[in-house]
């Protein structure tokens, strides 16, 4: 009976997590839209103001990430886990109101010639929003899914499972939002995301009133006790100190290809539509397909990741995989191609359940802590994809992912060194 209650929990967190990747890949995938429904008259700080919807998703997570730990302490992950999804009802609502409110205001004069109309304003707000509560729904999910006990499985199986249904989510966002929400011939324009929306806000309140049915039992050992709390620092584990910056590009380099690459083969000039298989009659549309590619070549290998990396050592998968990604990066700014950036999809499909459950080995009573502390290092999915968009204002695109290069290198270091626990 004990094993099924926590079966149960362990099967919704990781359908939870299929939600979590859908719409931070949605928030990503704004900026085509956004740029051309809101941002025509931006003129040279396009790049820089349409990479806000990315910063301004992430920037929600470091604020959240400690308050949400400290409330698993208090109230436990069922509290925390409800508390996220209230917040993520509001952020769709504040989307909602910014497309709703778009023709009625105004805009606002930022130099002689770049102007952003109001509502967009409310749609960064609405960002930020849904990224404090994807840090809530983060906190809970990792270590429940790191720590609890299903039988055949490991912590890391576990976390890689989560990580699969991520990526389905992720894999579906582009082309719900090309064909679901700015499929209107060409036409594109922000009251298209009201009623989509409002769907989405309908089915996160069921999900919410039925995780407040649902048994979501503690994990003995991953929070820090009343008598222990006068103990040592979380950051005096040396693995989570430079586990949180290896987070941190990490997902500045996920989160850079994912958002940036519809940027990058825009300016390029790539063919909108492209045949599939070859057939000329089967065409779908070629960003929408890289972005959904590079997701989608995540999903593919997280399917088998449990069985062909379970007798390979953590670090050393982290070491390979971080790499093959790098070359192909180097590839794409040799030949100036963004199809090879999809590639890094293979590369990226593996980190996260890598770095996180190498940060967080051996933190015993401070797991829970300590998770909240690695989600400050999703700001590098704020940082690092705006530092690129600034930069491909000044020069071009091409050679601004020698930024994400670079943080693909510290990865090579943290599996060789960082990660390493001292005794």
């Amino acid at each position: 009976m004990q094993q099924l209650r926590k079966v149960s929990p362990f099967y919704i967190l990781v359908g939870l997590y299929c939600f979590v990747g859908f719409l931070t890949v949605v928030n990503q995938q704004f900026q085509i839209p956004i740029q051309k429904s809101l941002l025509e008259n931006s003129a040279s700080m396009q790049n820089a103001l349409t990479t806000l919807i990315v910063l301004a998703f992430f920037l929600g997570f470091p604020f959240a990430s400690s308050w949400s730990g400290k409330l698993i302490n208090k109230q436990g992950y069922q509290f925390t886990l409800v508390t996220g999804l209230v917040i993520l009802i509001s952020s769709l609502i504040l989307f909602i109101i910014s497309a709703l409110l778009t023709p009625m205001m105004g805009s606002m004069q930022l130099t002689d010639k770049a102007s952003i109309p109001g509502s967009y304003i409310i749609f960064l707000v609405a960002s930020a929003v849904l990224g404090i509560s994807m840090a809530f729904l983060h906190v809970v999910i990792n270590p429940y899914l790191s720590s609890c006990e299903v039988k055949n499985t490991t912590s890391g199986s576990r976390i890689t499972m989560g990580s699969t249904a991520n990526s389905v989510g992720t894999f579906i966002a582009p082309f719900f939002l090309s064909y679901l929400v700015f499929n209107s011939g060409g036409v594109v324009g922000i009251d298209q995301v009201i009623f989509p929306f409002a769907i989405l806000t309908v089915v996160i309140g069921v999900v919410s009133f039925l995780v407040t049915k649902m048994n979501l039992p503690c994990i003995e050992g991953t929070k820090i006790s009343d008598e222990n709390k006068g103990g040592k620092s979380v950051w005096s584990f040396r693995n989570l100190k430079y586990g949180v910056l290896a987070i941190f590009l990490y997902i500045g380099a996920e989160v850079a290809i994912g958002a940036n690459i519809s940027l990058y083969a825009q300016s390029l000039g790539v063919d909108k539509y492209i045949a599939l298989l070859g057939f000329a009659d089967l065409k779908v549309e070629t960003i929408p397909l890289m972005i959904g590619l590079y997701w989608g070549s995540m999903l593919l290998v997280r399917l088998f990741a449990c069985r062909l990396f379970k007798n390979i050592k953590e670090s050393k998968q982290l070491l390979f995989a971080s790499i093959i990604s790098a070359v192909f990066i180097l590839l794409a700014i040799i030949y100036n191609d963004a199809w090879w950036l999809v590639c890094v999809g293979f590369g990226h499909s593996i980190m996260w359940p890598v770095i996180f459950n190498l940060a967080i080995k051996n933190l015993g009573q401070y797991t829970t802590i300590g998770s909240g502390k690695l989600m400050l290092g999703m700001l590098g999915g704020a940082i690092i994809p705006w530092s690129q968009g600034i930069l491909a204002d000044v020069f071009n695109w091409q050679y601004t992912w020698i930024l994400i290069i670079s943080c693909e290198l510290y990865l090579v270091w943290y599996a060789i060194k960082g990660s390493q626990i001292k005794k």
